[in-house]
């Protein structure tokens, strides 16, 4: 750090952290300094990594800060009230009674209960004592115990619980692996138990678990100091106090935060004893290759062999019972299609498809579920953070589990729904409400309640209140897709991005609205003329509405797109903002050239022009594919270069600002990064992509012009609208993989990105580090391979930065 900068930095860290001079001093700093900028707020960032078996036991920190925030701002009765009411709650003792007595019997009193807290403490009876002797010297004053000194005795008695707490945990920890060791070995063919597990494997088991636990345990203290790091960081701004350092090393030293030999002491022991037994004797390697070697599966929250939890396996094979039953029953259903009717004499193949457009709405909803669930759980096995690309609250519980649990409860319901429908019109099994100038004496007004019920169903689903999904996710959704339809009036972000994008290939489902309400506003049982009019123009609407409204609905997506892309050269002046505007206005010529044109030349080239500048820029720009990709086929993937916010093509040598122009000006800095998925795998989506954006092109077109027949259009309408969700899945998967990697459209400051909870560290290794994009990091003296991460649970996601300590690390990240 500069001179005049030195001692502040020296006051301001940690207990056990030390301060970095010269060039890595200022480089470290000023990325500290950016990333705590654009960090999230750190009390859900603390929420977010709690053992939900411990939260109790966790430093309260939201209340802490909120009470520093109430003394401040003047409010410090309320404070004080509401400190002895916590205090009274988490310890059973109050402050009540210690209001307007002498000083000497406040401050004892208010230092009391500190000493509860831990059994034995000398430190504590002495600065007590030193406390009322301070507080004698103004004998016969009448005062009232101070709300920052009760915020501090809080502070303390909340550290010293959570360090009797890892003390209590590691004493029973120890307790338990002394009493495995005791225990006699078992000898080759000796003590075999009922369910064939020997003696010896069942001490490894219980082992593997010890070791689990000790990582949790570090986990929970590591997350505590960074927790006392920031509240003291706060302390010091909002009371402008200068005693935080020397409170926040006092407290450490008490709670036993910084010795960490403990847990590194009892994971070898643990270790040892592991590569002792007979299953892993000879064995040289870490407790997860010592418990793999002795047949023992990964423990619970852990990476299997396979890349995924066993819990997650587990799931996929009911998963695909699921796809496999709902497949078995659809194809019953197409079968029960086929099969002749009762009284084919009044059988209308136009009725019983007058309402199959509600149908194709929820039809619409369900594979689209499917296709968010299967983008999320293929970002979760290859590690790509999705969640924080796309800004979601990281309290967000919302997984590809919980996706695929609802579209299988809406795919169960649809086939239901729909097959009773089927069987009910084709042989006529509930009795009719027939009027006089309804279609035929099979019409009936009991059809409209089928459609209903699966439309009302599908809104109760998306209205009820979900521990998992909340309202307040929701109003992100619903925020989102508000911002993208009022482009380009608000600022566009990642997420606006890809919602805008989703839309698009939501156009044909979005032109079935309309459709859906005139089959419920009209009459019913359905009259003849509107039957005939469906035959005709595929709708029940009035020619009108696909002459005009159709196309609008169809290309409002588009609109709102271009609208976006220009926003974004409004505000970082990239050309290839203009680009991406001419594919979306490619796309909207399709939609005005298809509905009002009658020359099938001019729609074929107008259609061939917008297929093939998608499909280039899907591949180039949004992938991010390369020719040298795409043809190392059976090889390696290679490396990728980022991309810069400003929207160069290449990181290139330019100094960090950080207060010396010349800092780094002779470095070389190349960052090379590894794509998440084999080459063969991009060779197919490209292909794929380039088979089903022909398929797309033509969801933009009048369902009228592709085909006469009544059946050929639904069966189109419907194969259209799920080759283009899946299209718009795999989209997906490779646009959120190549920003991760790339940061392709730099809505991102940094490169960096979070760790997965449950990402093994090789795969952590090649996690680009801490970048500000405008300003690339050059200088060749700082070490940017992160140091290994606790492994604890709900700690493992503090990304890494280069020599500092997990307190400042993830003050920082």
């Amino acid at each position: 750090l500069p001179p005049d900068r030195r001692v502040h930095a020296q006051g301001s860290f940690p207990a056990g952290v030390r301060p970095i001079y010269g060039r890595a001093g200022r480089a470290v700093t000023a990325l500290g300094l950016a990333a705590e900028r654009f960090a999230m707020k750190f009390e859900r960032l603390l929420e977010e990594y709690h053992i939900p078996e411990w939260s109790d036991a966790y430093l309260p920190y939201g209340f802490l800060k909120k009470r520093l925030y109430d003394i401040s701002e003047g409010r410090g009765d309320g404070a004080l009230a509401r400190i002895s009411e916590h205090r009274e709650k988490r310890f059973g003792i109050g402050f009540g009674a210690m209001q307007r007595r002498d000083p000497r019997t406040t401050l004892d009193s208010a230092w009391s209960f500190v000493r509860q807290a831990t059994p034995s403490s000398s430190s504590l009876v002495s600065m007590a004592d030193t406390s009322s002797a301070a507080a004698a010297k103004t004998e016969g004053s009448v005062a009232e115990l101070t709300p920052e000194d009760a915020w501090k005795a809080l502070m303390e008695a909340e550290l010293l619980k959570i360090g009797k707490f890892v003390d209590r945990g590691l004493r029973d920890l120890r307790g338990k692996f002394l009493a495995i060791e005791q225990l006699p070995s078992s000898s080759a063919a000796e003590v075999r138990r009922a369910d064939g597990y020997n003696l010896e494997l069942r001490q490894l088991e219980v082992l593997s678990r010890l070791a689990e636990d000790v990582e949790k345990l570090r986990g929970f203290s590591d997350l505590n100091h960074v927790a006392l790091f920031k509240i003291m960081k706060k302390y010091g701004k909002v009371l402008k106090a200068d005693d935080g350092p020397e409170l926040s090393a006092k407290w450490i030293k008490q709670a036993r935060m910084d010795d960490l030999a403990r847990f590194d002491e009892l994971s070898q022991s643990i270790r040892e004893a592991f590569l002792r037994s007979s299953p892993c004797r000879g064995l040289e390697g870490s407790l997860g290759v010592a418990r793999l070697a002795a047949g023992l599966s990964a423990p619970s929250g852990e990476i299997s062999a396979g890349g995924r939890s066993w819990a997650a396996r587990n799931g996929e094979r009911l998963l695909f019972f699921f796809l496999g039953s709902s497949t078995s029953l659809f194809l019953a259903i197409c079968i029960l299609i086929a099969l002749p009717c009762k009284q084919p004499s009044t059988f209308s193949t136009g009725y019983l498809l007058a309402n199959f457009c509600a149908f194709r709405v929820v039809l619409s909803v369900v594979l689209t579920l499917w296709a968010m669930g299967a983008v999320a759980r293929v970002c979760e096995d290859h590690f790509i953070n999705a969640n924080f690309l796309l800004g979601v609250d990281p309290r967000c519980r919302i997984g590809p589990n919980y996706l695929f649990l609802l579209a299988s409860l809406l795919t169960s319901a649809w086939i239901v729904i729909f097959g009773m429908y089927v069987i009910d019109y084709k042989w006529m099994v509930l009795p009719e409400i027939y009027v006089k100038d309804a279609y035929n004496k099979r019409a009936s007004g009991i059809f409209v309640v089928y459609p209903a019920s699966m439309l009302l169903f599908t809104a109760m689903m998306a209205i009820v209140p979900s521990r998992v999904c909340r309202n307040r996710y929701k109003r992100a959704l619903f925020g989102a897709i508000r911002r993208t339809a009022l482009a380009p009036f608000f600022e566009v972000s990642f997420a606006d991005n890809m919602v805008g994008d989703v839309l698009t290939s939501l156009a044909k489902p979005l032109q079935e609205v309309p459709s859906t309400w005139c089959y419920f506003v009209g009459h019913h049982p359905l009259r003849r003329k509107g039957v005939d009019r469906f035959v005709e123009l595929g709708s029940l609407c009035p020619p009108w509405e696909q002459r005009y409204l159709s196309p609008m609905i169809a290309g409002a997506p588009f609109w709102f797109r271009l609208l976006q892309c220009a926003r974004r050269f409004r505000d970082t002046k990239d050309p290839r903002h203009i680009l991406n505007l001419g594919k979306y206005a490619a796309s909207l010529l399709v939609v005005i050239v298809t509905a009002y044109s009658t020359s099938k030349i001019l729609i074929v080239v107008v259609s061939a022009i917008a297929t093939i500048y998608a499909a280039a820029w899907d591949v180039l720009l949004d992938w991010g594919l390369e020719t040298k990709t795409l043809l190392s086929f059976g090889r390696e993937a290679p490396p990728v270069r980022p991309r810069l916010r400003s929207g160069l093509s290449e990181v290139e040598n330019s100094p960090i600002s950080c207060g010396d122009e010349d800092l780094g000006r002779s470095s070389k800095f190349t960052l090379a990064m590894q794509r998440h998925f084999s080459p063969r795998f991009y060779c197919a989506a490209v292909i794929a992509d380039l088979v089903l954006r022909s398929a797309w092109v033509l969801t933009l077109m009048p369902i009228t012009l592709l085909s006469d027949d009544i059946v050929q259009r639904a069966l189109l309408q419907t194969l259209m609208s799920t080759m283009e969700i899946a299209r718009r899945a795999l989209w997906a998967i490779l646009r959120l993989e190549n920003e991760q990697v790339t940061n392709a459209s730099g809505y991102r400051n940094f490169l960096w990105v979070p760790l997965k909870v449950k990402q093994p560290l090789v795969e952590a290794a090649t996690t680009p580090p801490v970048m500000p994009l405008d300003r690339p990091f050059v200088s060749s003296e700082v070490t940017l391979e992160p140091p290994p991460l606790p492994l604890g649970s709900h700690a493992g996601e503090l990304a890494p930065a280069p020599t500092l300590t997990a307190p400042l690390l993830a003050s920082v990240t």
